[in-house]
């Protein structure tokens, strides 16, 4: 027999106790970390989430309200700071084919070329307005780019897998 062919990994008991699994439980415990860490300061603090297209953003901002304090917190979509559709359908129409489920790798590309620079301005004054005591919490796709990455305090990635994105786009749920 194959005496290599497992890896058994030594996890402390206390790693093992802290994993929690299902929407509303890790919500829950995302939650429990921007309190503590807002409460554990008098200033300000920014909170990020970023994560792959597809992520049901609004079902987790929902979970996450449940868990939060009533005031004291600013939720802000950073598609608020994406130019308009209009520029964005230009500027990807090159890379779409005849399936819009698929197309052509924009290899020089990132998310900043979709960014319209003024909205951008202005977030990242408010962000940089570290004079009232307050949460900011940053989320969907592009939260993380490089010219606000900064000024994040805590930084959270959710991801979608390949399957349910591609379901989502034949069914007319998503726009690729």
């Amino acid at each position: 027999g194959r005496s290599n062919a497992e890896n058994k990994i030594k996890i402390k008991q206390e790693w093992v106790d802290s994993v929690v699994t299902g929407p509303a439980e890790v919500c829950k415990q995302i939650a429990k970390q921007i309190t503590t860490a807002a409460s554990s300061g008098d200033s300000h603090l920014t909170v990020a989430f970023d994560g792959w297209y597809g992520v049901e953003w609004e079902k987790i901002i929902d979970e996450l309200k449940k868990h939060l304090p009533a005031s004291g917190i600013t939720f802000i979509n950073f598609n608020s700071v994406l130019k308009s559709i209009e520029e964005i359908d230009t500027y990807k129409k090159k890379y779409i084919g005849e399936d819009p489920s698929f197309g052509y790798a924009n290899m020089e590309g990132n998310i900043a070329d979709i960014v319209a620079r003024d909205k951008l301005a202005r977030l990242m004054k408010n962000l940089g307005d570290k004079s009232k005591k307050e949460t900011i919490i940053l989320f969907n796709s592009g939260a993380f780019i490089p010219e606000i990455s900064g000024d994040i305090d805590i930084k959270f990635y959710f991801d979608f897998t390949r399957e349910p994105l591609l379901w989502k786009m034949w069914e007319g749920g998503l726009i690729p």
